[in-house]
Parts: structure tokens; C-alpha cells; sequence
């Protein structure tokens, strides 16, 4: 048991030293621990100073080329790129586009060059608003506010957490969605810091409702949480507080429905390379590019799959009572819609704000999935060797059985919580 024990060490080595084998390692001790085979004895403060550790390097070595073997040692191999931060700072290229004609500009750590005028391929918000900036210095800027407020949240929710339970949140922090998204630096992670903050620290409805309406302007995925507070509310009979989000949800179908008549609106890009996304449209879309199947077909049969789970779990789980707090609720709504549709990996970030209730619930069917499925999102066998080859030339398709495991344990759970509410 004692030499065991030492085990708990290891992820954070692979960490810096070769994140491909992070994911296996993290995965195989958090089921140990979850089982008490492995006993975690260590400190808060060394599971702190991890991440503190682990933000420093990430953003030093983004800063020198010196240190390109550094930055990509701490990444999976499946979406490794010389380039520091690159989806945040063709963000800020694109408002800085939006405000002038003419100009080029060399995205940090690569030879790939950006000229104006461009997009990126986001919400409306990025089709008109623009201001002069250099995007380079911005990027730094706002990933050290990102890291700062990612700490202070992991230290928030480490508090009330024992020492088990927080190492197994601290590797779920440390996960291959959260990985690619801070190395990316997708502005989905602004979205999801904004999104606690206003839960957690807006009482308001109002301006809570505007805040997200704001934020499905720059990515449509956000006004889902709005769908989701409606239902929440209904479910729960709080009739009398539905205008606020009734209101915003209706301003914004009107607002898009204005939009897309007057003014041409970038499509939504729909990600379909299996080692880096989720959702069954995506899942469709690699079959049919890859072994030209018919895309309607492909989508019904997984819809069939999912339904088939869905009613072999109904009677076998018990209610976690997750859907009772309105964020988690509203969070979990979100991963639920966004199933259905295509999306890259680093999207699942935002399950880092539920994950602690998780951690804690007591079914262990919906915990084994979950812990699944997070640390195969990129996948993990197309981390090595001539497998990534394959998946680069999308010749390589599988089912993510994790996937409709987690996502049929969450919607069987939800009807649960319906059934419940309806029968009071």
C-alpha cells in the first residue's frame, strides 16, 4: 500500500515532462484513489503550488522560442503547435482589423501570417466591434488575468474539498480539455470565467441575463444557459421570475433574426477530427468524411444508441439531486445541448465549475464516466506514434463510448429530477 501511495506523485512529473502519458497515469490513480486502493497523503499547499508551478511554465515558455520543447512536452501530441496562445490572439487581430483596412500580422510563435481583413469565424459581436491594438502584448495581457482568476478559483474550491477529493480535482484541473484550452486559449475560457463569475457572484438577474446575452453575441452557445434558467424556473414553479430571461432569450432570437437578414453572418465552424472533438454531429461528420457515410444515417443511428443507454440506466441510478442548484443545472443544460452538436475539446472546460459536485455525488456510474470521458477529451490513443498519422489524414474513426455513457447518465438523471419536481 505504501509503495502505491508514491504513485500519486507521478501525474505531476508527466506533467512537465511528457503530458501524453499525464492523461493514462491521472486517469488510472484517480479510479485507485476512488476505490481506496491508493491513499492520498499530501498538502493543499503542494497541490496549490502544482498549479501555480504549472501557470508559470506555461506562460514563461511561451515567451522564448528557446523554450518551444518546454511548451510542447506540457501538451498532447494531437494538438501541439509552436504557437503561444493562438486562438486569443487572432481574436484581438480581428478587432484590430475591425477598426482599419490594411495591415498584417505574425502570430506569436509561428511563421503563420494574418492580414486584414479577417475573421474569426465567431458571433456578430466580432463583425463590428473593433479597436486598434497590437495583438501580441493583449494576448500576454489577458492570459495572465485568466491564470490569476483560474488560481483564485481553484482555491476557492479546493476549501471545502478533503485532501482526496481535492487531488482528484486538482488532475480534473489539469485535464486534457482544460490543457488545450489553455494552451489554445480559446475565447471559451473568458466565456466560462465570466459564467461563474456571474453565477457565483451576481445576485441580479438582470444584469446577469444581460451579461450572457452579451456573451452569445461573441459565441452563440451562451444563450443555451438561458434556455436552461427558463426550464429551471418552470420545473421549479418560480413562474414569476421568468421575464428577465424570457425577455433576453427572445431579444436575442430577434437580434440574430435581424442580423442574419441584413448583414452576412459567419457560419458556426463545425469541428469534426476525432482526436480533439465531441458531440454527436461531430461524430457524424468523421464518419462521413471519412468513410463516406450518409451524414442523416450516422446522426439517427447514435441518437438511437444514446436512447438505448438512456433507458438501460433509468432504473439503475440514484437521484444526485445536481439539477437542484441552478448553475449546475444551467452548466449541465449546456454540455447536454452542445452534445448534439460539433465541437472542439477544449469546450468541455467549463465542467471544470461542476466538477467538484462530481467529486462529491455518490453515483458512481455518472463519476466513472465523467472521470472517463474528461481525460480521453482529446482522445488518448491518438496521442502516439503512427496513430496520430492516422487521425491526420482522418482515415481513423471510433465511437466515444465514454461520451454517451456521461451524456445517457446525465440526461436519465435529469428526467429523474423532472419526474421528481412534477410529482410534488
Amino acid at each position: 500500500m505504501k509503495l502505491l501511495n508514491i504513485f500519486i506523485y507521478i501525474p505531476f512529473l508527466l506533467l512537465f515532462l511528457n503530458y501524453d502519458y499525464f492523461s493514462i497515469f491521472a486517469l488510472i490513480l484517480v479510479l485507485l484513489i476512488y476505490f481506496d486502493v491508493v491513499e492520498v497523503k499530501l498538502s493543499k499547499y503542494f497541490l496549490k503550488y502544482i498549479i501555480l508551478f504549472y501557470f508559470f511554465l506555461r506562460f514563461i515558455s511561451a515567451f522564448d522560442s528557446r523554450f518551444n520543447l518546454l511548451w510542447r512536452y506540457m501538451s498532447q501530441k494531437n494538438y501541439s503547435l509552436n504557437g503561444k496562445f493562438i486562438d486569443i490572439q487572432s481574436v484581438f487581430w480581428n478587432l484590430n482589423c475591425n477598426s482599419q483596412t490594411t495591415g498584417e500580422f505574425i502570430v506569436f510563435g509561428t511563421e503563420q501570417t494574418l492580414v486584414c481583413p479577417y475573421t474569426a469565424s465567431y458571433g456578430p459581436f466580432f463583425e463590428f466591434v473593433g479597436f486598434k491594438n497590437n495583438p501580441s502584448i493583449l494576448s500576454f495581457i489577458f492570459v495572465f488575468f485568466v491564470f490569476v482568476l483560474l488560481y483564485l478559483y481553484f482555491h476557492h474550491e479546493i476549501k471545502s474539498l478533503d485532501i482526496k477529493n481535492s487531488y482528484i480535482f486538482t488532475l480534473i484541473f489539469l485535464s486534457p480539455p482544460i490543457n488545450f484550452l489553455i494552451e489554445r486559449m480559446n475565447l471559451d475560457i473568458f466565456i466560462f470565467v465570466v459564467v461563474y463569475f456571474l453565477y457565483s457572484k451576481v445576485d441580479n438577474v438582470l444584469i446577469r441575463n444581460f451579461f450572457i446575452f452579451l456573451l452569445a453575441t461573441m459565441k452563440y452557445y451562451p444563450i443555451f444557459l438561458l434556455i436552461g434558467s427558463i426550464l429551471f424556473k418552470v420545473i421549479n414553479r418560480k413562474f414569476n421570475k421568468l421575464k428577465s430571461d424570457l425577455f433576453f432569450f427572445f431579444s436575442f432570437l430577434i437580434f440574430y433574426l435581424i442580423l442574419s437578414q441584413n448583414f452576412q453572418i459567419n457560419s458556426p465552424v463545425r469541428p469534426f477530427r476525432p482526436d480533439r472533438t465531441f458531440g454527436i454531429l461531430s461524430e457524424s461528420l468523421n464518419f462521413q468524411n471519412s468513410l463516406k457515410f450518409d451524414l442523416l444515417y450516422t446522426y439517427m443511428f447514435f441518437l438511437i444508441f444514446l436512447i438505448f443507454l438512456i433507458f438501460l440506466f433509468k432504473n439503475q441510478n440514484s437521484l444526485t439531486n445536481l439539477f437542484q442548484i441552478e448553475m449546475v443545472h444551467n452548466l449541465l443544460f449546456l454540455f447536454i445541448l452542445l452534445s448534439f452538436f460539433a465541437n472542439y475539446d477544449y469546450r468541455l472546460g467549463f465542467l471544470i465549475l461542476v466538477a467538484p459536485y462530481f467529486i462529491k455525488q455518490k453515483n458512481r456510474i455518472l463519476f466513472y464516466s465523467f472521470i472517463i470521458f474528461i481525460f480521453s477529451s482529446p482522445g488518448l490513443m491518438h496521442a502516439y506514434g503512427k496513430l496520430f498519422q492516422l487521425v491526420e489524414s482522418y482515415s481513423f474513426v471510433y465511437i466515444d463510448i465514454p461520451f454517451y455513457f456521461f451524456l445517457a447518465q446525465l440526461i436519465s438523471e435529469y428526467f429523474q429530477y423532472i419526474s421528481k419536481n412534477l410529482k410534488k
